[in-house]
């Protein structure tokens, strides 16, 4: 056979790597390089990058810009998004950043993160599972995480500045068991877990 010692060096999930499997041939893989597939502007100094791995890296500093449904910078790569990565000097996740984002697996934010605020229906219809809220974030606007059927865990830490929780913040997130209220919070609007069920809250003594 005058393939029997021939082995191919393809790329992760290649056409190369496809061939060789289906034709029988040996083959290694390589790490596809990275490149960048789409980048811009999220804020007046704040920058986004969309790599081929699917992360989302958000820079610069100060509050992202607020949008309409539908209409985020990345809105035509937003099916390509898989996690984002939130610089440590963004200080305001804008409205409907992520909204309906299906694909999100992950969000995380750079130590010693300075955001604040996470906007209205930021994370609206995403696919998010869990999200650690920094403890630097003050407010949660309303419907900020609503009708994220994947939402299981939202992580807030006892060390939380947590003030505020918006109207809806959570509602329809039929997942969630349980959520953490800091003794900071002075603030909670109505209806918080609509149509959810079973929620322990757990509160500061």
């Amino acid at each position: 056979d005058a393939i029997a010692n021939v082995t191919l060096y393809v790329a992760e999930n290649s056409y190369a790597q496809s061939y060789a499997k289906k034709y029988g041939i040996a083959y290694e893989t390589r790490k596809a390089k990275l490149t960048v597939v789409a980048s811009g502007t999220c804020g007046e100094n704040a920058a986004w990058t969309l790599d081929s791995e699917g992360v989302l890296n958000i820079t610069g500093d100060g509050p992202m810009a607020d949008n309409n449904t539908n209409q985020a910078p990345w809105e035509a790569y937003k099916y390509q998004i898989k996690q984002v990565e939130i610089g440590k000097d963004i200080t305001y996740i804008g409205k409907f950043n992520f909204f309906r984002c299906s694909r999100l697996e992950t969000v995380t934010f750079e130590e010693g993160t300075k955001l604040e605020r996470i906007g209205w229906g930021a994370f609206g219809y995403s696919s998010l599972p869990s999200i650690t809220i920094p403890d630097s974030v003050t407010q949660i606007d309303g419907y900020a995480f609503y009708y994220c059927s994947k939402l299981t865990g939202v992580a807030i830490s006892e060390n939380s500045k947590l003030e505020s929780l918006g109207e809806y913040a959570f509602k329809a997130d039929t997942k969630m068991t349980s959520l953490y209220i800091p003794d900071g919070v002075t603030k909670i609007g109505s209806a918080i877990f609509k149509d959810v069920t079973g929620v322990t809250l757990s509160v500061a003594e």
